[in-house]
């Protein structure tokens, strides 16, 4: 999902080339990785927020929207259904088998 935003990959390189340690090789790529994964979880937060939150909130909405619409088309159903039985009830009855 990161790499497919617009400007990751720099930003990525310029965390990566931006934080200098001193120290052996295996300490300095330590650093370097402890000093990005806390970059990466505040951008992440920043950009993307709580994906889980706005899941469930979006998915709320949807169940919402999908009882209001059943309750629509039940109203709608019965209104059509009421008219039907009026139009029923004047028409020529004697045409009937």
């Amino acid at each position: 999902m990161w790499l497919k935003v617009e400007g990751f990959k720099d930003l990525l390189k310029l965390w990566w080339e931006g934080d200098n340690f001193s120290g052996s090789s295996s300490f300095i790529l330590a650093a370097k990785l402890k000093a990005l994964k806390s970059k990466l979880k505040e951008w992440n937060k920043d950009v993307f927020g709580r994906v889980e939150a706005r899941k469930d909130l979006i998915l709320n909405q949807f169940e919402t929207l999908e009882t209001l619409d059943a309750l629509a088309l039940e109203a709608l159903f019965t209104e059509e259904e009421v008219y039907g039985a009026l139009l029923g009830c004047s028409g020529n009855k004697s045409t009937r088998a």
